[in-house]
């Protein structure tokens, strides 16, 4: 009886032995990227002033060179530095210069862009040739009544086309004008059946077009 038990715990043994050993690399998760997450790591942390900077990778002001204060810690990030009341890096010649606010397209930190529109800065939440990111206005509540701190208010969703620079509103509409400069993907997406469908997985296109269409490959 016993030696049953013994042989039978030895198969089973080798039977989840062989099975762990034989799992693909790509099954640990937590050592393998996204594509989502690939693409935001292409992008190169620091300041630029223009978009065709940022389609060349290449930022105008790099984390190194940012400057904030005599008196603050050295260990402040770029969103800190990009929200103080002056802005100020050191040159190739380690000479201060400011910083004018408006001149800048944005920044980005740990791989994700920021946006300067109107006064704020904005989070990209897709990085892509079709890339997206909210726009947002908050008003802020004094006692009773709310008070305006920009000229618009409200949270707006924005496609941003990266090879462009055009900027459009977040809907079907202008997602699908997006996806379609792929025939393929597009001939795909207009075989879907209803309009709910194609509204449940637009995301999920624009991913695809992104995968296919990398941000500094030329795509």
């Amino acid at each position: 009886m016993k030696m049953k038990f013994y042989i039978v715990g030895f198969i089973l043994f080798v039977f989840f032995s062989t099975h762990a050993f034989c799992q693909p690399a790509h099954a640990t998760t937590d050592t393998v990227k996204t594509n989502t997450e690939a693409r935001f790591s292409e992008i190169s942390d620091g300041v630029y002033f223009t978009l065709a900077e940022l389609q060349k990778n290449q930022p105008t002001i790099t984390r190194e060179q940012l400057f904030k204060s005599y008196y603050d810690k050295a260990d402040f990030t770029l969103s800190q530095w990009a929200t103080t009341q002056s802005l100020y890096y050191t040159d190739k010649d380690s000479v201060r210069r400011k910083v004018n606010r408006d001149s800048l397209w944005g920044y980005v930190e740990n791989g994700t862009p920021f946006i300067f529109l109107n006064g704020k800065f904005h989070k990209f939440s897709t990085i892509g040739s079709i890339s997206i990111f909210t726009e947002s206005y908050p008003n802020m509540q004094v006692g009773m009544a709310p008070v305006v701190t920009d000229a618009k208010t409200g949270v707006f969703v924005r496609l941003f086309d990266f090879t462009t620079g055009e900027m459009k509103d977040y809907n079907l509409e202008n997602a699908s004008v997006a996806i379609a400069k792929d025939d393929e993907l597009f001939e795909e997406f207009k075989a879907l059946k209803t309009l709910k469908v194609k509204k449940k997985k637009i995301y999920k296109f624009i991913e695809r077009y992104n995968d296919k269409h990398l941000l500094f490959n030329g795509g």
